[in-house]
């Protein structure tokens, strides 16, 4: 037997005021608990939770309101962009596998967003979170190789990427 060993032995036996056998370690299963007998006050407190449950209407129940039909319109609107131009534009990330392990998804986005100003020639580049995700999916060590990304340029020159 080990010191290691023998200490944990010590420890047990300890613990437990006796000496174990290594029958009773095997086939020792723990206590049963008994459930606590509850007081009048804590079985009603469910039964009371439950009938203020009911009372109040599911969100599914509850009357659409004019403010929420007015929310879907300016989403709408925040979508709907004054298109100039437009491209599909394949993206080869291979740049990205030059950078260290750990900075590789990093130094993607950096290259996409540097191809997407060359091809659309302006400063401004936003990166949707479709495209983010898309590099990002599997871990900071490996983005994908290539990818297909929309180009799209407003009419005050913001160019932003979606995914195609």
């Amino acid at each position: 037997m080990s010191k290691r060993q023998a200490r944990r032995k010590r420890t047990r036996e300890d613990a437990a005021g006796q000496p174990e056998t290594s029958t009773q370690r095997d086939t020792k299963q723990p206590t049963p608990q008994t459930p606590k007998a509850k007081t009048a006050t804590e079985a009603a407190a469910p039964a009371e939770a439950l009938q203020e449950k009911a009372e109040t209407p599911s969100p599914a129940e509850e009357p659409v309101t004019e403010a929420a039909e007015e929310k879907p319109k300016t989403v709408e609107a925040k979508e709907e962009i004054e298109i100039v131009e437009e491209k599909i534009i394949p993206i080869n990330l291979h740049r990205a596998w030059n950078a260290p392990r750990t900075k590789r998804a990093e130094k993607a986005v950096r290259v996409l967003r540097e191809l997407v100003k060359h091809h659309m020639k302006v400063d401004d580049v936003t990166i949707s979170n479709d495209v983010n995700e898309l590099v990002w999916a599997r871990g900071i060590e490996k983005p994908p190789r290539k990818i297909e990304v929309r180009a799209v340029k407003d009419k005050e020159g913001k160019v932003t990427v979606f995914a195609s």
